[in-house]
């Protein structure tokens, strides 16, 4: 069953979505209640501006865990945790959990595999010799000679430390990315969504997914531990800077 989401100027608030400006985000709610696809009337994005995007998600850590892990047999496919489709000239965005234990990012169906080794293949191991309570991810893609697509993911232990893993595929140019109008996704994977037409920088996406952390953290005497650990790592950078 599709949910439709209809843009309009001003913002809207329908199915616990919440769209503002440049910015279309939906909640734990609206994900479900879309039930793994939803629709936009009118798209997101305008086709211009090199179509520019920021995708970033919060994560159920535990299923996270359980789907790369289970996923490496004999037989297994790849398991979709995104999938856009749009209008116009221009590429599309996927990512998915593959067959080889970690995670990778399809564009008009062209896998890319330009990440590093504990992202791309090792993911299995990360998360299954650590106690993982919290994940987010997010992608970054810009179609201009300078930009590139980035990647990070940010995966948060028990004890209340982080793991960042970024990269940048270099590999990866477009002149335009797709007007948004619908997507599917794992609906039980992914806690929260937002959609972005601009480009992050390095400090920008990994900031973006601390922030996006709290999404995915069960229970609360651990989200009180997650957020003493996220608040010492921002004044770390903070300072840094």
């Amino acid at each position: 069953m599709k949910k439709t989401l209809t843009l309009l100027s001003l913002g809207l608030v329908a199915f616990g979505s919440t769209v503002f400006g440049a910015t279309i985000s939906y909640d734990s709610t609206a994900l479900q209640q879309g039930n793994g696809a939803i629709t936009i009337n009118g798209g997101f994005g305008t086709n211009t501006n090199y179509g520019n995007i920021t995708v970033s998600m919060a994560l159920d850590a535990a299923l996270l865990t359980s789907l790369v892990s289970n996923n490496t047999t004999t037989g297994s496919s790849s398991i979709n945790i995104i999938s856009t489709t749009g209008t116009g000239s221009g590429a599309t965005f996927g990512a998915a959990i593959n067959t080889t234990g970690g995670i990778s990012s399809t564009y008009q169906g062209n896998t890319r595999n330009g990440l590093s080794t504990d992202f791309r293949t090792n993911l299995k191991n990360v998360l299954t010799t650590n106690t993982i309570i919290g994940a987010t991810l997010s992608y970054t893609i810009g179609g201009t000679s300078s930009n590139n697509a980035a990647y990070c993911l940010t995966l948060q232990k028990s004890d209340g430390t982080f793991l960042e893993y970024y990269a940048i595929d270099t590999g990866l140019k477009t002149d335009k990315f797709q007007n948004l109008t619908s997507f599917t996704y794992n609906k039980d994977l992914i806690k929260y969504l937002e959609f972005n037409d601009s480009v992050l920088t390095e400090q920008q996406i990994k900031d973006k997914n601390l922030f996006l952390m709290a999404q995915s953290i069960p229970e609360p005497s651990t989200a009180t531990l997650g957020l003493l650990g996220l608040g010492a790592l921002m004044l770390r950078r903070r300072r840094q800077a």
